[in-house]
């Protein structure tokens, strides 16, 4: 039997420190893109990985510089160490 997970409320993601560092993968897609400009709106520092296979680096180029970052690369690439990684942004 499977477990009931609680649900995530977006507010409490959003409402953290502005010194807390946002991961976005699939930053650079269409979805990505306006969530990352969304939480730089709310002035935190975010860091988008991203393989750039459907997603664009004009679409984040504005956002690029203090307090955000591009990493061009998969996830599983990108990020060593963890066993899972849930992505799929632009799957929504």
């Amino acid at each position: 039997m499977l477990r009931q997970v609680p649900p995530i409320r977006a507010g409490n993601a959003m409402e953290s420190s502005a010194k807390t560092l946002t991961l976005v993968t699939g930053g650079a897609g269409f979805i990505g893109s306006h969530l990352v400009e969304y939480l730089r709106g709310l002035g935190r520092r975010v860091l988008i990985i991203d393989d750039l296979s459907t997603g664009r680096r004009r679409n984040v180029e504005h956002l690029l510089g203090d307090g955000c970052r591009l990493i061009q690369a998969r996830v599983s690439e990108a990020l060593r160490g963890p066993e899972a990684v849930l992505a799929g942004v632009g799957r929504v």
